[in-house]
């Protein structure tokens, strides 16, 4: 004890002889170690807050960035999806409207129209609950008005077969009467003809005649039935456009919604495309009430045979509207206003020797054809009716 005492205090007595100046020294040498080990640790917890804050402004970055991406790839998969969809849409439609001409192929519209529906189905793979619901809607009504009017078409084709084969059967009998006609009028060249000879060539000719007038009218009976046909089908088209411009309107403003293209409000847009499908409907409903009154103009026809036009009568005014005959086109004028007040009486007038047989119903349609085969007649026509009306 009085050892460590005693060594104490030789320390104290040791430390007293050190000059101030040293001991200014060696505190501040402390004081300037712990000044660069305080600031050492400073920089030390700054430089890692910072790797620390950058760490996290990366993540959140790549975050972001994957993000945008997502978004991107799923709005460039939705436009590749929906405008399409949009465009099968009315292929669907187009080819509905396509299947009341019987000169257009069932299976090509058909496959046309299975090509859009399965466009229009890849919506579901990609869209939300309400888009899939609107476009299922109108899936299911363009599927029904499909299958309905596949129905009306049955009745239209199979007119317009039998329509197809009474005038093939005009075509052969008006060859044959020509070819009799040739027989009759060889056999007057050749001097004069045997009686039982001339009897036998001229039945046939009148047999042959009478051919052409049974099939003709046949031929006529067949497009009125054609026409009532077409006209149902388009019946049934007008009394579906509601429901399906309805669903169509719904389907086109989900599609847009999803790809961010609404622009303005959208029950003015809603409005706006169901004005244009009125537009469309009342269209449909005046082309058919067209067709009725034209319909209602053949029925009255009574059961008189057409008036008929053979080869060398259509040759003739052929000639005469030429100027290129005897008669002058003055005598070309006449025959045609006489088969014109026939037309208007309520009797149809059948053109041979232009091609297949021509049946003509109303005046309408005998004017197109007087203007297309018979313009020099037609101009005369106008003339003497602009002078007729200048008196």
């Amino acid at each position: 004890m009085d050892f460590v005492a005693s060594s104490l205090g030789g320390l104290a007595a040791l430390l007293s002889t050190v000059p101030n100046v040293v001991w200014s020294g060696i505190v501040g040498s402390v004081v300037t170690v712990v000044g660069v080990l305080a600031t050492n640790v400073g920089l030390s917890r700054r430089h890692r807050e910072q790797l620390r804050h950058t760490a996290d402004e990366n993540v959140r970055k790549l975050m972001h960035e994957a993000s945008e991406n997502a978004l991107e790839r799923r709005m460039k998969l939705r436009r590749d999806v929906y405008i399409p969809a949009v465009e099968a849409v009315y292929a669907a439609m187009s080819s509905l409207g396509a299947l009341a001409d019987p000169g257009n192929s069932r299976s090509g519209i058909q496959e046309k129209f299975v090509e859009a529906v399965g466009a229009i189905s890849k919506v579901n793979a990609v869209a939300g609950l309400e888009t899939v619901a609107a476009v299922g809607t109108l899936l299911q009504r363009l599927l029904a008005v499909n299958l309905e009017l596949s129905v009306k078409r049955n009745a239209i084709e199979v007119t317009y077969g039998q329509f197809r084969a009474n005038a093939d059967t005009v075509t052969r009998a008006v060859a044959e009467h020509g070819r009799w006609v040739q027989v009759q009028t060889s056999m007057l060249f050749e001097g004069p003809p045997v009686p039982e000879k001339w009897n036998f060539v001229a039945n046939q000719i009148a047999f042959h005649q009478g051919q052409i007038d049974l099939w003709t009218v046949k031929q006529a009976a067949c497009s009125r039935e054609l026409q009532v046909a077409q006209l149902a089908f388009l019946r049934a088209i007008a009394e579906s456009q509601p429901k399906l411009t309805e669903a169509s309107v719904s389907a086109s403003i989900a599609l847009r919604d999803e790809l961010g293209m609404l622009d303005g409000s959208p029950d003015l847009l809603r409005r706006t495309l169901a004005e244009n499908g009125e537009l469309a409907r009342r269209a449909l409903e005046e082309s058919i009430a067209r067709m009725e009154r034209e319909i209602g103009r053949c029925s009255m026809v009574s059961d008189e045979k057409p008036v008929l036009v053979e080869a060398d009568g259509y040759r003739r005014l052929v000639e005469a509207d030429a100027y290129d005959a005897q008669a002058p086109i003055e005598w070309a004028v006449t025959q045609v206003e006489q088969l014109r007040s026939r037309i208007v009486d309520g009797q149809s007038v059948v053109i041979m020797g232009s091609g297949a047989p021509l049946s003509i119903w109303s005046a309408e349609t005998f004017d197109e054809w007087v203007l297309s085969a018979l313009p020099n007649t037609w101009a005369v026509m106008q003339a003497d009716a602009k002078r007729f009306k200048a008196t």
